[in-house]
């Protein structure tokens, strides 16, 4: 019922959804502009994970705002966004002192967290959706509220 009513709240706010989403792509290109090296830390912890985390939020927050558990044919195309939006990430690193283009970075950690976000909505919609639909059933028995 808690996951229901969390997208439910979002799902009834879509200009605060959108405005989250949005919030992600900012914060992606504003830490992506910080001058780094290699060997240095992300925020203090590995870059790697900061690729997870960083496109994990905006493409989980892009699926949130635009699937509403009702779209889920469009989750193909979030994922080819949020993709698109990392291959830009990473043509706006050439552009940054001491960062560089990353294959790895793309395709292995912007990418596993693309696709865990998206495997995680998909389960968290299948299972809100099941609680909806027996919860419906209850109430038509008369054992709902």
């Amino acid at each position: 019922k808690g996951l229901d009513n969390l997208f439910g709240w979002f799902e009834k706010h879509d200009k605060l959804s959108w405005t989250i989403t949005l919030f992600g792509a900012i914060a992606i290109f504003y830490f992506s502009s910080i001058k780094i090296y290699p060997t240095s830390k992300t925020l203090g912890i590995k870059a790697e994970i900061y690729h997870i985390l960083a496109f994990f939020s905006f493409a989980f927050a892009l699926l949130v705002s635009s699937i509403k558990r009702e779209k889920l044919r469009l989750i193909p195309l979030t994922i080819f966004i949020s993709f698109f939006y990392a291959i830009l990430d990473e043509i706006h690193h050439l552009y940054v002192p001491g960062r560089g283009f990353s294959l790895e970075d793309l395709f292995i950690w912007d990418n596993s967290g693309i696709l865990i976000a998206s495997m995680v909505y998909l389960i968290l919609t299948i299972k809100t959706s099941h609680i909806l639909k027996t919860q419906k059933h209850s109430q038509i028995n008369g054992r709902g509220k």
